[in-house]
């Protein structure tokens, strides 16, 4: 029920100091006048109110008091720690210490005239763009601002009058502490359920943040709690422990924040895409000491030693070798070769745009290996391999060398090998569904930072034993990243390879050499979404697709037969076997990514790049693929 609606007695008190709250960090952020390099502040005061709404989503914080989901010993002491943040967000920068005005105050109410006058002379982000750049977390935000416009005096507007960032810091420090004393109170349930909200509401933050110096400002915000001490150290390490308790994901320590990972991420990627990468931005960000430390990616194939004598690892595909360190470390390594051969000088023509590729491909691999935004292996560079002297035909490699924990001399194992390994027991239904939610989510996390992938298919998911033996099937590594680029960019686009195998777990929009044609439609996300779904087929059947399809040799394969095959999936008894065998919600997931985005509410004819299409395909990507995984139980 709206709150605006109910008499102000039958109000709770924690919503009304929530409401309260919550309308002075909303005012506080839209607060125009701050100074340009102080922008990214702004950004952490919208976080910190984005870090309450999750809290007060968790724990059923209505305008009903019973509603709330903590317990009643717990009801003072948020009360408490609520009204001590509305306090500090009013007075900031306009009450001393005594509640008296201050003489200069960095603070002010802005006039209706004055409103109207700034917004001629003001070409900055208007209160409604910078809004649009967070979640609104439902129907939460507004009902807290509409609840105080209509019983509280609260300014309408406020502007800067002179920008100082060590009180906005020390502020933001008392909040933070606030705000983690809060999640202190919450059951390890909780706990989960705020991590997981969290981590979501850090993806919608970098879809709707798609400028180059708007993800500046959110790498700069995350960058500078690490430069600087919050308030109350306390509850920073209680906060870090409770996470810890639930996977650790979300610790505070240094490179490890995780929107601020993502935004770097995403910021490199959008950087390289423009050719506006300089040595000041990736040091400002932290992403290296220069452009040639990031893009430097090539290794000379005389530090490569392939081990031809050996078996390769998936037949012609990956290759083992050995990387000859100058330090002297010589490290066991394997390559990925990138399908097709090039002709010609390396320098010019094709050999160019693949070489250009192939830096911005593995700067955002390296990027990746330090954030940890998904589960890939750990790219070392590339090579460029000389295979016919006399025409000059050569071929590249991707170098990879065994996450840790790994063995040197271990060779990872694919889904696809696995899938035809007719000697061993199908895995449990427990295992096959904890491996399903680990594709999901690391898919998830590739298209948060608007990554993909374009060879989403069994061969390309790779698993290694432990040193210990075991091998973890809950945790498949990405790879087969020869055709993958950022989202935004069509001129990136590089055809894959015309391998009818391949195009089994393709679109049919995108199969064949013809996708990136005038006539042919450019790869997005949905199309890693269909692919998606062909692999979660495969680990419902536990066996590849072209089997399940009844092809016995690959040679059968007609290009007329795949372009039809999304049709025969959707509507045969290849789903009704899903959900007879593995259950509604696998069954509803597969369904989802075969269907396409129509599933999703979003048109076929919705643009992916546009930033409010990009969010909520991915926030119902989670609602009906992560989240109906995540609920299934055994």
């Amino acid at each position: 029920m709206d709150p605006v609606g109910i008499s102000l007695g039958l109000v709770s008190l924690t919503f009304q100091i929530f409401s309260g709250c919550v309308t002075a960090y909303q005012l506080l952020s839209e607060a125009r006048g701050l100074a340009k390099e102080y922008q990214y502040l702004r950004v952490r005061v919208k976080t910190e109110q984005c870090r309450l709404l999750d809290w007060a989503t968790v724990t059923k914080l209505t305008e009903r008091d019973e509603t709330l989901a903590i317990d009643r010993y717990s009801k003072n002491i948020i009360i408490d720690v609520l009204d001590q943040q509305r306090r500090l967000l009013m007075q900031f920068g306009r009450l001393d210490g005594r509640l008296q005005p201050l003489v200069n105050p960095l603070i002010a109410e802005e006039l209706e005239t004055q409103s109207r006058d700034r917004q001629i002379r003001d070409v900055s982000e208007s209160e409604e763009e910078f809004c649009n750049r967070f979640p609104h977390s439902g129907d939460l935000l507004e009902k807290c601002t509409k609840f105080i416009a209509q019983t509280s005096k609260f300014p309408a507007k406020l502007r800067w009058a002179m920008s100082d960032k060590k009180s906005l810091e020390e502020l933001l420090g008392k909040l933070s502490g606030l705000n983690n004393y809060l999640v202190e109170l919450l059951n390890t349930q909780q706990m989960e359920m705020l991590l997981t909200r969290q981590m979501r509401t850090d993806f919608m933050i970098i879809q709707l943040n798609d400028k180059l110096n708007h993800l500046q400002e959110i790498a700069e915000a995350g960058l500078a709690v690490h430069l600087t001490k919050d308030s109350n150290e306390g509850h920073q390490m209680v906060m870090r422990g409770g996470y810890d308790r639930v996977q650790g994901l979300y610790s505070d320590s240094d490179q490890s924040r995780h929107l601020t990972g993502l935004a770097q991420f995403k910021a490199l990627g959008s950087a390289m895409e423009m050719d506006t990468l300089t040595d000041e931005f990736a040091q400002r960000l932290e992403l290296g000491k220069s452009v040639e430390d990031i893009t430097s990616c090539e290794i000379p194939v005389t530090s490569i030693k392939l081990l031809t004598h050996h078996s390769s690892i998936d037949d012609d595909h990956r290759t083992d070798a050995w990387y000859i360190s100058r330090l002297g470390r010589d490290r066991h390594v394997w390559i990925e070769w990138k399908p097709g051969e090039v002709k010609g000088a390396p320098g010019v023509g094709q050999g160019h745009k693949i070489i250009s590729r192939l830096d911005a491909l593995v700067a955002l691999l390296r990027e990746n290996t330090r954030t940890q935004q998904f589960t890939a292996v750990p790219c070392l560079g590339y090579i460029r391999h000389n295979t016919n002297k006399e025409d000059a035909s050569f071929r590249f490699g991707l170098v990879f060398e065994n996450p840790t924990g790994v063995a040197p001399s271990t060779k990872p194992v694919s889904l696809s090998q696995l899938l035809q390994d007719r000697k061993k027991r199908v895995p449990s239904l427990t295992t096959r569904f904890a491996l399903a939610r680990a594709i999901v989510e690391c898919v998830e996390k590739l298209h948060a930072v608007n990554w993909l992938h374009k060879g989403l298919r069994s061969e390309n998911l790779l698993f290694f034993d432990a040193v210990e033996g075991n091998r973890d099937l809950s945790k498949p590594y990405l790879s087969g990243f020869d055709y993958s680029r950022p989202a935004q960019r069509n001129d990136m686009t590089e055809r894959p390879t015309g391998d009818v195998l391949h195009d089994l777990y393709r679109h049919p929009q995108v199969q064949g050499l013809s996708r990136d044609t005038a006539q042919g439609k450019s790869y997005k996300k949905r199309h890693d979404i269909y692919s998606l779904g062909i692999i979660l087929l495969e680990i419902s059947y536990w066996d590849t697709i072209e089997s399940i399809l009844g092809f016995k040799e690959v040679e059968e394969i007609r290009p007329s037969e795949t372009a039809m095959m999304r049709g025969k999936l959707l509507s045969g008894r290849y789903l009704d076997y899903v959900q007879s065998n593995m259950g509604d919600n696998l069954y509803g997931v597969i369904q989802s990514c075969l269907q396409g985005v129509t599933a999703f509410g979003i048109s076929e004819e919705a643009d992916e790049m546009d930033v409010f299409v990009g969010a909520k395909l991915q926030a119902k990507f989670y609602e009906l693929i992560t989240k109906n995984l995540q609920e299934i139980k055994v």
